[in-house]
């Protein structure tokens, strides 16, 4: 380094091979520790969008199923751990189901969050894909639903889940 700064001072041009093998290796170290963090920092916000986008699902599924049922004029069945059945009085005469529309059923179904009305599949709205089976359910005890939904989130190299969990009660079964 003192033979370079000689020569520049001292008016010689050029520097030696090892100077310029020298500053090559330290700019490409540079460069890859530059490229690492910024790949990395990538990487991290592409996992918080993930979980964002994730909670923000679960955050809509349940409150679509939480205002309809709260809402419910009866409830039916709770045909099985995965499925709750409803009845809205549509038609306003106090007895039902007996209009079309009035039997809403929710269920989780091959990992989606399923809304059917009158029993019908051809009416299947999907409120949530990616749901986790085993760790979701929709479960009734007299007239409160327990809602819990959990959905698998990709981190990349890795799967984590989130989950939320309510209770409702169906003010007027």
């Amino acid at each position: 380094m003192r033979g370079a700064l000689r020569r520049i001072v001292g008016g010689e041009r050029g520097i030696s091979l090892a100077e310029l093998l020298m500053g090559a290796s330290i700019a490409v170290a540079t460069l890859a520790l530059v490229v690492t963090w910024i790949s990395t920092t990538s990487g991290v916000d592409m996992n918080q969008e993930a979980d964002f986008d994730a909670l923000n699902e679960l955050r809509f599924a349940k409150s679509q199923i939480e205002r309809e049922l709260r809402f419910a004029d009866g409830l039916l069945t709770a045909a099985s751990p995965n499925s709750v059945e409803v009845w809205i009085d549509l038609d306003g005469n106090g007895a039902g189901p007996d209009s079309a529309g009035e039997r809403v059923t929710w269920s989780i179904v091959s990992s989606q969050l399923q809304r059917y009305v009158d029993g019908a599949s051809a009416s299947a709205q999907i409120l949530l894909d990616d749901v986790d089976e085993a760790a979701s359910e929709l479960s009734v005890a007299g007239s409160t639903v327990t809602i819990t939904l959990t959905v698998g989130v990709d981190q990349g190299r890795t799967t984590s889940t989130r989950t939320l969990k309510t209770r409702v009660n169906v003010r007027n079964a």
